[in-house]
C-alpha cells in the first residue's frame, strides 16, 4: 500500500511538472514574439543607469517629474535585481522578458506549494500546476513591470512560512518575513503577502507560539532591506518624499473611486 501512495505520489508530481513545463514554454513565446512597449523601456533605463552611472534613474521618461531623470529613490528591489541580470546575461528584450520568467517560475512554484499544503492531496498538487502554469494573466507576465517580482514574492512568502510552521518555526517566520521585506522594496502590493501570512498565522493559532527570538526573527529582514534602501536615498529626504508623493498622487482616482476602477477593468478585460 505504502509503495503504490508512494508511485500515485510520484505521478502525480510528473503531471504537476509536466504542466508547469508546458506554461513556462508557452510563457516564452509570449514573452519573447510580443512587440515591446514603453513602460519596458522606461524601466529597463533604470537598471541600466545602475550600472552605467550607480545609481537609479529613468533617462527615457517623460511622463514623470524631471527629477526622476536624473536619480530615483523609490522602492529599489526590482531594479537592483535587473541591474544584476543584465550583466550576467546581457541587455536586451530577450534578456529583459526572460528576467521575468524567473519571477514567473517562482509565483508559480510557490502558489503550487501553498495549494499542496493546504490540500495535503494528490489531486491538490495536479490541480494547483495546471491552473497557475496555464492561466492566461500569469502567461502574459513577461512583459509586465514590476507587479510579477511583487507578486512572487508575496507567494514565496506565504509559501514559506505553511511549509515550515509546524517543524521549523522560527525558520518560517525568518523566511516568510525575509521574502515581505523584499516584497516591501519593490512595490505596495507587498500588503496582499502580509495579509495573506497574517491570516495563516491568525487562523492557525501560531501567535501562542511566539517568542521573543521570532519577534526579532521578523524584525531583522525588514531592518536590512530598509537599511539599505535608507544607504541608497543617503539624506536625500525631500526629493524622497516629492517622488513618494508624486506616485501618490497618480495612484489618487484609484484609492478614491474603487468602483469606477473595477467597471474600467471589468469593461477592457472582458468587453
Amino acid at each position: 500500500m505504502a509503495k503504490s501512495n508512494r508511485s500515485e505520489l510520484t505521478r502525480a508530481w510528473f503531471i504537476a511538472a509536466s504542466a508547469i513545463a508546458g506554461g513556462a514554454l508557452l510563457f516564452l513565446i509570449s514573452a519573447l514574439t510580443k512587440s515591446p512597449h514603453v513602460d519596458e523601456g522606461d524601466l529597463a533605463s533604470a537598471a541600466a543607469s545602475l550600472l552605467d552611472f550607480g545609481h537609479f534613474a529613468f533617462p527615457m521618461s517623460f511622463y514623470y517629474q524631471d527629477g526622476v531623470r536624473t536619480e530615483y529613490l523609490l522602492p529599489p528591489l526590482y531594479f537592483g535585481t535587473l541591474a544584476g541580470w543584465f550583466a550576467a546575461f546581457g541587455r536586451s528584450i530577450e534578456s529583459y522578458r526572460l528576467f521575468h520568467g524567473a519571477w514567473w517560475l517562482l509565483l508559480v512554484v510557490a502558489w503550487t506549494s501553498v495549494a499542496v499544503t493546504i490540500g495535503r492531496k494528490r489531486a491538490a498538487i495536479i490541480v494547483a500546476a495546471i491552473l497557475l502554469a496555464l492561466n492566461y494573466d500569469l502567461l502574459n507576465l513577461g512583459v509586465s513591470r514590476y507587479d510579477i517580482t511583487c507578486a512572487a514574492l508575496n507567494a514565496a512568502a506565504i509559501a514559506s512560512y505553511l511549509i515550515w510552521r509546524e517543524t521549523r518555526f522560527g525558520l518560517a517566520v525568518f523566511a516568510s518575513n525575509a521574502f515581505l521585506a523584499c516584497a516591501a522594496i519593490t512595490h505596495p502590493n507587498a500588503i496582499y503577502g502580509l495579509l495573506g501570512c497574517l491570516m495563516f498565522f491568525v487562523a492557525a493559532g501560531d501567535w501562542r507560539r511566539v517568542r521573543s527570538r521570532h519577534l526579532a526573527l521578523a524584525l531583522l529582514p525588514y531592518l536590512l532591506t530598509f537599511g539599505g534602501w535608507a544607504l541608497i536615498i543617503n539624506g536625500r529626504w525631500t526629493l524622497f518624499i516629492d517622488q513618494m508623493t508624486l506616485g501618490v498622487q497618480s495612484k489618487k482616482v484609484a484609492v478614491s473611486q474603487p468602483f469606477t476602477v473595477l467597471a474600467d477593468d471589468f469593461r477592457v478585460r472582458w468587453i
